[in-house]
Formats: C-alpha cells, sequence, structure tokens
C-alpha cells in the first residue's frame, strides 16, 4: 500500500510539482515498501497519519542523499590504483525523521503486545 500521494508530499515538503523526479510514484511506492518492512506492515488505519508523514520523510531523504545508496549500499572501502570500489551490505535505511515518527508511535516497537 502506498502510505502517500504525489500531492501530499508537495505539502510536506513545500515545493510544486516541477520540483520533482519524473519518477516520483516509484519513489514514494518505495519508501511505503521501506516503512512496512521497519513496522512489520503494522500499519492500520489508526496510524494512517503518520505512515503518510514517515513516507514523506523518507522520500524528502532519499531527494537529499539519493535513493541509489539505499539500493547499493554506502562505500566501504575505495582504491585508486586500477581502481577498485567496495560496497557495504545494503540493508533498507530509515530517513531520521521517519524513525522518530514511527519510534514515538509505537510502530517499532519489537516486544509483545498483549490485548
Amino acid at each position: 500500500m502506498i502510505y502517500a500521494t504525489k500531492e501530499q508530499l508537495l505539502l510536506y515538503l513545500g515545493l510544486t510539482e516541477a520540483d520533482l523526479p519524473s519518477d516520483i510514484d516509484r519513489i514514494l511506492a518505495r519508501a511505503s515498501e521501506t516503512i512496512d518492512y521497519f513496522t512489520s506492515n503494522h500499519i492500520t488505519n489508526l496510524h494512517y497519519q503518520i505512515a503518510e508523514s514517515a513516507t514523506c520523510a523518507q522520500v524528502e531523504y532519499w531527494l537529499q542523499i539519493d535513493e541509489s545508496m539505499d539500493i547499493i549500499g554506502s562505500v566501504k572501502s575505495f582504491s585508486m590504483g586500477k581502481f577498485s570500489m567496495d560496497y557495504a551490505t545494503s540493508m533498507p535505511v530509515l530517513a531520521p525523521r521517519a524513525r522518530q515518527l514511527l519510534l514515538r508511535s509505537g510502530l517499532m516497537y519489537r516486544g509483545v503486545r498483549i490485548i
């Protein structure tokens, strides 16, 4: 499920549509997948607004650092002679603002829930 629309992202960022990349719908979908990953798919209707904000925060983060860093990982080592570059193992990286939102809401809690 995609938690934020292009229009919601524009409001969150205070930008115009011309400022967004042409594949923003794909980026929103990937950001929503990242939110699902970190919340273990526990988003319900009660949490939808938090998921929307966290998704927008994730996209904002990727627009700043480039989404590809989450795909290939950060550079682990780099050489110049006979060029060599090694990447750290890649795991999804949660944007700091998205992490704050999800932690405060309890959506990243991994303990036992008693209902």
